[in-house]
């Protein structure tokens, strides 16, 4: 089973577009001339990942407020966001993370998205 379990992953990963950073290798040689198109940068900060023509997935922190009416750009063109779909089993994070230790960083988080 743990050949089969190998093969397979060897398999699908040769398709992948990963990219490794090895120490012996000078930062510059990893510097992209041109993102891929389905790379898209969101409105605020962040970037998704086009999937479908009209469709654009990105992670639940990079979504500040409702972007519909906003503006992206796919490639050479610009539209503007229409919709926004959040997972029905999001959940918001828990109020104790603005205590302890992270609670000065998750401040000026908050703040930073308020002044902007």
């Amino acid at each position: 089973m743990k050949v089969w379990l190998f093969l397979f992953f060897c398999f699908f990963s040769l398709g992948t577009n990963a990219v490794v950073k090895r120490h012996d290798i000078p930062p510059e040689n990893y510097v992209l001339e041109k993102a891929p198109e389905y790379l898209i940068d969101m409105p605020h900060e962040g970037h998704g990942v086009l999937i479908d023509p009209q469709w654009v997935l990105t992670v639940a922190h990079t979504i500040f407020y409702d972007y519909v009416g906003e503006n992206l750009k796919v490639g050479s063109k610009t539209y503007q966001i229409e919709a926004v779909h959040i997972h029905p089993d999001y959940t918001e994070p828990a109020k104790h993370l603005l205590e302890g230790d992270l609670a000065p960083l998750m401040s000026f988080l908050s703040l930073e998205v308020i002044l902007r």
